[in-house]
């Protein structure tokens, strides 16, 4: 393990960062490590609230930016640090997927299908999605529902697991017309141990966000 001297771009602590080897002597997860201290952010945490500031054109750190609840923010599964500096600070949507209508209707902040939301057209001025959609079994109607809720004016930010030297997106599965119809055709794969892979992207993932 190692640990540097930085200051978080979340919290705004002139802290360390550590890194810590979980596979081998030579071998760092960097996207999911450098973990901050105080906030427990990691890179990734960090690279998608830079994006954010970056957007709303703020060079700020987050803890910093002045608060505008006029800017309204969707994301899915936010959570380590930043949320409730996200949620002080904007009007902020943070959900947990649910496809149950009575949780939607009743906390529509708190849960959410991404495939099928139940918000109105132009709602959103940015929508977060951190490692989100290969775990989302429809995903290209979700990439439509993003653009459908977001404003015209508006920033879709997304990190998925990606790999530049595969062409085409993997499936994992062969999806059915209903979800008991869906067959595996690799291996299963989890995050987290326990939510399901769909699909391991590609390049064409950029052609399929332009269409």
């Amino acid at each position: 393990m190692w640990r540097e001297l930085g200051t978080c771009n979340i919290c705004d602590n002139p802290i360390k960062y550590q890194l810590s080897d979980d596979s081998g002597p030579h071998v760092y997860h960097l996207r999911e490590q450098i973990i901050c201290e105080k906030c427990g952010a990691t890179s990734r945490d960090r690279i998608v609230m830079w994006s954010l500031s970056n957007c709303m054109q703020m060079e700020d750190t987050l803890f910093n930016i002045r608060e505008n609840k006029n800017i309204r923010i969707l994301e899915s599964h936010g959570y380590r640090g930043y949320p409730k500096i996200l949620d002080t600070k904007f009007d902020y949507f943070n959900t947990i997927f649910s496809t149950d209508p009575q949780l939607k209707s009743k906390k529509p902040r708190n849960y959410a299908d991404f495939q099928d939301l139940h918000y109105d057209d132009n709602y959103f001025d940015f929508i977060l999605a951190s490692d989100v959609f290969e775990h989302v079994r429809l995903a290209e109607r979700g990439f439509s529902e993003m653009y459908r809720v977001l404003k015209n004016a508006g920033y879709f930010i997304m990190t998925i697991p990606f790999d530049y030297s595969r062409e085409k997106t993997k499936l994992r599965l062969s999806i059915g017309k209903e979800e008991s119809d869906d067959k595996f055709i690799e291996p299963p794969e989890y995050h987290g141990g326990q939510t399901l892979v769909y699909r391991n992207f590609g390049r064409d993932i950029f052609e399929t966000l332009c269409s």
